[in-house]
């Protein structure tokens, strides 16, 4: 990302159009960027689908710079007019960049199509399944997590395990499942090792997460191995923060 932006100065100036416009997007989209273009390496993509993703996850929300700061920044639920607004921020996107040159159709369409749902109810063209371009469903898994795990005007971050729970079965027609599963799969393997407060007020360690249950854990908890897959009583709330 960084040589693409000392390489493409207007690679640079459009992520600087997002940073002036607002603050939370700029941030998202340079998290989606990343974590894309990992999620692209551990799919053993190939290089220039790994270039592409990452532009792809960078400018995915740049239509959001013509969206009214009143209806982006809104700290209540969107009215069905407002969210129509808001709903018009991938295409508005797309009209953006499609006079860059050094943007090709497949990125363009990632960004036009991020919003899709796999079930065929997203926007702006209600594609669905496989019809969805694999850009699109790529971003669309990474965009999901980090919106999920960070926090927003309108709530707070959520908990990963939370997240990972929501998002295990495609995130209720959402996302392409397959590529939402090899997700979480890899992405849970960061949270080995980490302190966790479950709803007994315990705090536990995650000490195994090969589980097919991506957000029920094997964890070490008063010295003791507890599997979370059999064991339902017991949920994680939250990470412990010392």
């Amino acid at each position: 990302m960084i040589q693409e932006l000392e390489t493409k100065p207007e690679m640079a100036l459009k992520l600087w159009q997002i940073y002036a416009a607002d603050f939370y997007t700029y941030e998202h989209s340079v998290k989606v960027c990343m974590l894309s273009i990992l999620l692209a390496k551990w799919m053993n993509k190939p290089q220039v689908f790994i270039d592409e993703i990452g532009k792809v996850g960078l400018l995915h929300d740049i239509g959001k710079c013509n969206i009214p700061n009143e209806i982006l920044n809104k700290p209540d639920v969107l009215t069905e007019e407002e969210f129509s607004v808001m709903k018009t921020h991938s295409t508005l996107g797309y009209v953006l960049l499609s006079s860059t040159k050094e943007l090709g159709r497949d990125i363009l369409k990632g960004v036009l199509h991020h919003h899709e749902r796999f079930d065929g109810t997203g926007y702006p063209a209600k594609l669905s399944g496989k019809s969805i371009p694999e850009y699109a469903r790529i971003v669309s898994v990474v965009d999901v997590f980090d919106a999920m795990t960070s926090n927003r005007i309108y709530r707070e971050k959520m908990n990963p395990y939370k997240v990972f729970e929501i998002m295990s079965d495609g995130s209720s027609g959402a996302l392409d499942p397959d590529i939402s599963n090899f997700f979480l799969d890899r992405i849970k393997r960061n949270y080995l090792g980490e302190l966790v407060l479950l709803n007994s007020g315990e705090v536990a360690k995650i000490h195994n997460v090969e589980s097919e249950m991506h957000h029920r854990p094997i964890i070490e908890l008063n010295g003791e191995i507890v599997d979370l897959k059999t064991n339902q009583t017991i949920e994680i709330k939250s990470l412990f923060i010392n």
